[in-house]
This record gives structure tokens, sequence and C-alpha cells, in this order.
């Protein structure tokens, strides 16, 4: 079927953010899920276990053009730095914001529009650097087509007064129109493997939360693609362990909202937690097997996180002014030792 895909998204879909939740139903779901149980999550198959230190906090983020962060990706181009995106309702911009917070610079990309960006990801290609942005948002599920838009990672030069700016070609970008093969879905978690042609994207409010696999293409044809179903991830299926941060926190802490990989790590984040997964591309039966869960400390609705240099984890709140969370990687240990 032949598609006529421009960068800005359909018009016409009245989008209101949804974010109340049937308590009642979620309590009820809580105790079931842990009587009798020590843990909501079965054992990993997988030795060799990620070590991280307990979280800290590296920054406060409080930018003005920064109000509702969605995602989050390191910059390849500028090291202690990450790309940062606002959520719908907001301009196409990318943000610029070292790794404690200051905003460095901003760019707006007029040829697209931000229906309802929701995770950003950063990915190289021949060595050299890409973004990958999620214009996958959808509380209503209603959305007929989504959008990932694949773009070189902006450059930064200096004017004569030494004020930065960002550079981008509109030309280079290029855009991935695709529908979920099994009906609409809200999800605002992508990540982008390169290795294997695959940009990942995990849905939000499925019990289990469902993977799904997407073509990664450098110049993508006008057309819809189909993101094919690979598993349900069974540890995204209902409240995560106790949890005695916020009500957000405790209560819709399975709610996937943002995801990063690093080597063939896959770290999730939830408004409760971290959850770490380990992928096996070439497995049959399970793509992720599930490694370990941390918890966030207390901070409003974390809605974005990336890895960074060294296999660091940096967590962001939607909300601003926010604490910037860091868990900071360890030597790997070995659960047989």
């Amino acid at each position: 079927m032949k598609f006529q895909v421009s960068h800005k998204p359909q018009e016409g879909y009245n989008i209101r953010k949804s974010r109340q939740a049937n308590f009642t139903s979620v309590c009820l779901t809580f105790c079931l899920a842990f009587i009798g149980s020590e843990s909501a999550f079965g054992v990993s198959n997988v030795d060799a276990q990620p070590a991280f230190e307990k979280p800290i906090t590296v920054g406060i983020l409080n930018h003005k053009n920064l109000t509702e962060v969605s995602g989050a990706a390191r910059s390849f181009h500028q090291p202690d730095h990450i790309w940062a995106i606002n959520d719908s309702g907001d301009a196409p911009s990318l943000h610029l914001v070292s790794h404690d917070g200051k905003p460095v610079a901003s760019i707006n990309i007029s040829e697209l529009a931000n229906f309802d960006w929701e995770d950003i990801d950063s990915f190289e290609v021949n060595g050299k650097p890409y973004l990958a942005i999620g214009d996958i948002g959808d509380n209503l599920n209603r959305r007929k087509v989504y959008y990932v838009h694949i773009l070189p990672e902006p450059e930064m030069t200096f004017d004569i007064q030494g004020n930065p700016k960002l550079n981008l070609k509109p030309s280079d970008i290029q855009t991935i129109g695709f529908q979920f093969e099994d009906g609409a879905r809200d999800s605002e978690s992508i990540a982008v493997d390169p290795e294997n042609k695959a940009v990942y994207i995990l849905s939000k409010r499925d019990k289990p939360a469902r993977l799904y696999r997407l073509p990664l293409m450098m110049a993508p044809e006008r057309i819809v693609y189909k993101a094919s179903f690979i598993q349900e991830v069974e540890e995204l299926a209902g409240i995560s362990p106790i949890h005695f941060g916020s009500m957000v926190q405790t209560f819709l802490s399975y709610m996937p909202t943002s995801m990063s990989t690093f080597e063939d790590e896959v770290a999730v984040l939830t408004y409760g937690y971290v959850h770490l997964f380990h992928q096996n591309a070439t497995s049959k039966q399970k793509f992720w097997s599930w490694q370990k869960s941390m918890p966030l400390p207390r901070m409003p609705q974390a809605e974005a996180l990336s890895y960074i240099e060294g296999g660091h984890l940096l967590v962001f709140s939607e909300q601003v002014p926010s604490p910037i969370v860091r868990f900071s990687r360890q030597p790997l240990h070995n659960n047989s030792e």
C-alpha cells in the first residue's frame, strides 16, 4: 500500500493526556501479585549480572525550553552531553544539555512536527552518529500511522561572539512511517540496534508490555511499514516489587516510559524502576531475559533515560525543576562465584 509520508504527521487527532489511574484495581492487582511470593520476577538465566552503585543526584534540570522531557540520548559529538526532547504540544526541537542539566544549545526542526514525541535514541552507522526520534505516543489508541525520524546528529559550531549553533540539513532527515501489526498502541520507548538493523518499540499500557521490531532503514520508501511483534515482557505486567516512593512511582511502576541499550544490555525505565534485560538477538525462545531491577529514588514522573559513556545511566523527570539521577556502573560480577 502506497502512502505519502510527509515529515509532518497527519492532522485531525485530538489527543488529550490522560493520567488518571484506577487505584482500586491497581491495589487489588498489587495484593494478588505478592501474596505468597518473594518477588514479582523470575530467576534470571544470565549469569553475568550488571552491577550499579546506588543512584545519586548529579544535577537539577530547570530548562525553560524543557518543561516536559520525554526522551534523552547520549551525544557522540559532544561528550558529557545528552540530547533531550519534549512531549507532545511542544515545537519540534532538539535540546543539547550537559549531564548536570545545564542548557547548551537548541535547534528547531521546522520540517517535522511534534505530534507526540516520546523517546529519542542515538546510534552509529559506519562511524557516523545519528538520532532516532520516536513519534509514537497514542493515549487514545486511535492513530493510523506512527513515525520514527532518522537524522544525523547535529554538529555544533560557534559564531564570532562565541555563541553555539547546531547545524542540520533538512534534506538529511528521513522518516519511517509504520503501523503495529496488531493494531494501534500507545508507546513511549524506542531503542535502535544498528548491528541487527532494527528499531525496537515497547508498548506502555499493555499488561504485559509488548515488544515490537521495526526494520531500521536509512533511506526508507514512502510507504507504511509494519512493526512486528517479538514477545510479551512478563516482568512489565503489573506492579513491581514494593516501592515506597510517590503514588505514581508505586502504583504505575510497571509502565515503560523510556529505554536505552548498551551492548547487549537493555535498560527499561518505568515510573518506579530501571529494569535491566539481556538481549539475545539470535534466540528463538526469548529475545529479552530479565536481569535485575533497580528502584528509583523519589522523583516526579521519570520519563527519560539514557546510557552514557562507560555504560552509566542517567534518568530524567518529565517535570521541572527535577533531579537528574545517575546510576554508575561497577565491574561485572558473576552469580556462580
